[in-house]
C-alpha cells in the first residue's frame, strides 16, 4: 500500500489557509468540483491513475498532476518438496528437502507439528531412525507470504531376515555299505 503525502506538499503554498484545497480522482478522469477532496494520504489498493488539482479562492487553479500506479505482484514462496515422498522405508533412509523458490530457507519438523521459523533449519539430507511425519515450509525475505506446508509420512520397516533352509540328507544316519551315495 502506498500513500501520497507528496501531492499535498507539492501544491501547498507557504501561505496556506482554509480556502486552499486539492481535489482528486483515482479513475484517470480530470477532477471536477464534485471530486473527492484530499484530506489525508491516499491508500492505493488497486491499479489506478491518480489525477489531482490544487485550488484556492481568488487564484488560478494548478495544472493537473497525474500518476499511474500498478500493484506489485504478491509473491508466494513455493511449497517445498520432500524426497522420498513418504511410505515404508528402511532405517537410515536419507530424506532431502528442496524448494523451487531460489534462496528460500526451509524449516522442518519430524513429529508432525507445523513448522515455523523456530523449527529445525534444513541444511542437508537427514537419516530417519524411526517412523516420522516430516513437515516442511519455506520462507524468503521480500516475499508476500511463506510457502504452504509439505508433508510426508514415513514408516520404518525392519529388514526381513532370510533364513536358508537346512539341507535335507537323503539317507538317515547309520551304518552304510562302502560307496553308498547320499
Amino acid at each position: 500500500m502506498a500513500t501520497y503525502q507528496a501531492l499535498y506538499r507539492k501544491y501547498r503554498p507557504d501561505n496556506f489557509d482554509e480556502t486552499y484545497y486539492i481535489l482528486y480522482t483515482l479513475d484517470g478522469k480530470t477532477p471536477t468540483a464534485s471530486s473527492a477532496a484530499y484530506s489525508a494520504p491516499i491508500a492505493i489498493t488497486q491499479a489506478c491513475t491518480l489525477k489531482a488539482i490544487a485550488l484556492k479562492d481568488g487564484c488560478t487553479n494548478s495544472e493537473v498532476a497525474t500518476a499511474t500506479y500498478t500493484i506489485k505482484a504478491r509473491e508466494v514462496v513455493k511449497t517445498p518438496a520432500i524426497s522420498p515422498n513418504g511410505g515404508e522405508v528402511q532405517e537410515g533412509t536419507q530424506v532431502a528437502l528442496s524448494c523451487a523458490t531460489e534462496g528460500a530457507t526451509i524449516y522442518y519438523t519430524l513429529d508432525g507439528t507445523t513448522p515455523t521459523t523456530a523449527s529445525a533449519r534444513y541444511t542437508a539430507p537427514f537419516a530417519l531412525t524411526e517412523s516420522a511425519t516430516v513437515k516442511a515450509m519455506a520462507v524468503k525475505d521480500g516475499y508476500y507470504t511463506n510457502s504452504q506446508v509439505a508433508q510426508a509420512s514415513f514408516t520404518i520397516t525392519k529388514p526381513v531376515e532370510v533364513v536358508v533352509a537346512m539341507p535335507a540328507i537323503s539317507l538317515q544316519s547309520g551304518e552304510v555299505e562302502e560307496g553308498t551315495q547320499v
